[in-house]
């Protein structure tokens, strides 16, 4: 059955009309106020109009079910059958009612009649076919509210009834799985036949669903989904719900826990870049959780007297050597202060290796050190002996005194070392801690929150943690002559300014401002493309650092011809007359205490003095106290070089954005 076009373009586009016709009969068929508004009978209108287009009995069935829902969105109360017949009939009368106000002719009039009378005759048969829908009204409400609900949740919700059949799905679901509107009353298997993640979940997952209805409990499990070559990971929670009427749904919550398996994968990189750490201090460290060792270094292993770690791991230390007495009893007193306080510990002690009976002189710093999510004791021990037979050697006080001061340096190195690495692990432990604890908390937008501040806390320390093996590496293979520059034809007023650019949109809202300004825009010479650009990023790093919350830093580039001549001065706190030599050595700071203002391991600029002398440069400084510093580096041209030699594989790699993330980790702007 099919209406003539003529009519259908007319009652397409007079819904109006239609509704006016409706309205005057509300009253005589006693329909309920609450569904007394334009836009319900708009909705069911359009609903009829498209039904009357298409006019196939197989849609009939499914345009009364939308009818019904729409009905049940707008009216939540029982009896809904009734509600819905009433409905009809108003909609039959208005359109009879439209038609005998347009069609003129009698044939023609009877004709129209006549349809109308067998469409809706249909219509009420096909809602007697969804009597189903009109006896679960309750579940009908509870679906329309909970359609609702579920979209404002940040988590991927899914709807299934006890054939597996979906019933909802909410935003995120929809966004994350990339579904269409047929999904609804379709099983997993029949969506997958046409959506490539719900295939792939089929293959990569077991199906819990039966066992959960079997044993009417909650099953909990992780998943991962790979979309755009990039893995999701969620933790998956299923939930099987009976309402009144005894209609059973399935709800199942995915949590989206990509970020926190990243924040997790980076703790174990930060534990490995640790242990790197560990294993080139040419010093026995070893780390004690509780009375047993748990990690050890190579010369470590040497003080114990072992030849692997498999021989030590695990045991107390007592087993491989004795400390004696009056040096533990000094230990134990002092372990308050590292506990409470977190003040490092320093003991001089005689050591008795059990092996061969053989006695060390000792010096050993304990410090407070986080061992996978535990609070560890990390031992770092200096050998006296080595340092006293070098000391009899020597037959002038000069090079005496510059033993002491070395000896001193490394010493102090060693403390700062651990105090470097303990901060930034100490915060991603905690922020793991936190973490945890809302694992189980029910706003999800609050978790979310907490999320994604305490994510973005662990990857900057993660920066912080990578620049000080960065610089660690960067001096060991520099000092042992590993390390050469790896030199290629480049515009160095180009990496100049891009690296300039870049510190000034990292500090544009701190209140500080990077002047870059040169006199020669093109200068092509051979240098290390990666290590100019460290040198910058530590000088510009050193500036901001030292310099107020209303600084300004100016970075200039001068041609000499045969050289180039890049000045980075500041209007900072300067250095003090006579520090100027210091700040250059491996591990010199102006200020080393451990409570000093501004974090750092003091061989940044050490560093800066290595690259520019494997550039055949040179570096100096000009500062007066209070009035800021100037920082001058001269580099050569070289024209030409006879071969490139590649940089160390153990540095790690980063992204230009992430050099100046790594560069800057550490600055407390």
């Amino acid at each position: 059955m099919k209406f003539m076009s003529c009519l259908f373009e007319g009652l397409l586009c007079k819904e109006d009309e239609i509704y006016n016709h409706v309205s005057e009969i509300e009253n005589k068929y006693d329909v309920d106020k609450t569904i007394r508004h334009k836009d319900f009978w708009i909705d069911c209108i359009n609903i009829i109009n498209k039904e009357m287009v298409s006019a196939h009995s197989r849609s009939v069935v499914e345009s009364a079910r939308k009818i019904i829902l729409t009905c049940a969105k707008w009216y939540k109360q029982e009896y809904l059958d009734s509600i819905v017949y009433k409905v009809i009939k108003c909609l039959e009368i208005g359109y009879k009612r439209y038609v005998l106000n347009n069609v003129i002719g009698r044939d023609e009039l009877c004709q129209w009649i006549g349809e109308l009378d067998d469409f809706f005759y249909n219509y009420e048969n096909a809602i007697g076919k969804n009597r189903d829908l009109l006896e679960r009204n309750d579940f009908i409400i509870k679906k329309q509210e909970i359609n609702y609900i579920i979209d404002s949740i940040p988590v991927v919700i899914i709807l299934k009834d006890k054939n597996g059949k979906w019933l909802a799905a909410n935003k995120m679901a929809k966004e994350v799985y990339e579904l269409n509107s047929d999904y609804i009353g379709k099983t997993d298997n029949e969506i997958a036949k046409n959506n490539k993640y719900i295939n792939d979940l089929l293959k990569g997952t077991f199906n819990y669903d039966d066992d959960i209805w079997k044993s009417k409990s909650s099953y909990f499990y992780p998943e991962k989904l790979v979309k755009n070559n990039k893995e999701m990971c969620f933790f998956v929670t299923k939930i099987p719900m009976v309402f009144k009427n005894g209609e059973m749904v399935l709800i199942v919550i995915k949590n989206d826990t990509t970020k926190i398996k990243l924040a997790q994968k980076r703790v174990k990189e930060s534990e490995k870049i640790y242990k790197n750490i560990f294993s080139s201090i040419n010093e026995p460290v070893f780390v004690e959780l509780g009375d047993n060792i748990v990690y050890l270094n190579k010369k470590g292993m040497e003080l114990m007297g072992v030849n692997d770690e498999s021989g030590v791991i695990g045991k107390n230390h007592k087993e491989l050597i004795e400390i004696s007495p009056k040096s533990l009893e000094h230990k134990k007193y002092n372990m308050e202060k590292l506990i409470y306080d977190g003040e490092n510990v320093e003991m001089f002690s005689s050591i008795k290796r059990k092996l061969d009976g053989k006695v060390f002189d000792m010096k050993i710093i304990s410090t407070l050190f986080p061992y996978e999510n535990q609070e560890a004791v990390l031992n770092i021990v200096c050998d006296a002996e080595k340092k006293y037979k070098c000391f009899y050697k020597l037959d002038n006080k000069d090079s005496m005194a510059k033993l002491v001061t070395y000896n001193m340096t490394r010493t102090q190195f060693m403390g700062t070392i651990s105090h470097e690495l303990r901060t930034p692990i100490n915060i991603i432990l905690s922020a793991l801690q936190v973490v945890d604890l809302y694992k189980n908390y029910d706003d999800s937008g609050e978790k979310c929150k907490v999320y994604e501040k305490y994510y973005a806390m662990m990857k900057q320390n993660c920066y912080r943690l990578l620049r000080i093996v960065n610089n660690f590496m960067d001096v060991s293979e520099i000092e042992d002559g590993v390390a050469k520059p790896n030199l290629s034809r480049e515009n160095i007023v180009n990496i100049i300014e891009d690296v300039t650019l870049a510190a000034a949109a990292f500090v544009n809202d701190k209140g500080k401002n990077i002047i870059f300004d040169t006199d020669v825009e093109e200068k092509i010479m051979f240098v290390d493309k990666e290590k100019v650009e460290r040198m910058i990023l530590n000088l510009l790093s050193n500036a901001i650092k030292f310099t107020g919350s209303h600084g300004k830093i100016i970075v200039n580039i001068h041609d000499e011809v045969s050289s180039i001549k890049v000045s980075i001065k500041d209007n900072g706190i300067g250095i003090p007359e006579g520090k100027e030599k210091i700040i250059f050595e491996n591990f010199g700071q102006v200020d080393k205490t451990f409570t000093r203002r501004r974090e750092g391991s003091g061989i940044g600029l050490s560093i800066v003095k290595k690259i520019v002398k494997l550039h055949r440069g040179d570096i100096c400084v000009r500062s007066k106290l209070n009035y800021g510093s100037e920082f001058i580096v001269t580099l050569p041209v070289i024209n030409s070089v006879d071969g490139n030699n590649a940089y160390s594989e153990n540095v790690i790699k980063l992204s230009s954005e992430e050099k100046v993330n790594v560069e800057f980790s550490d600055l407390l702007l």
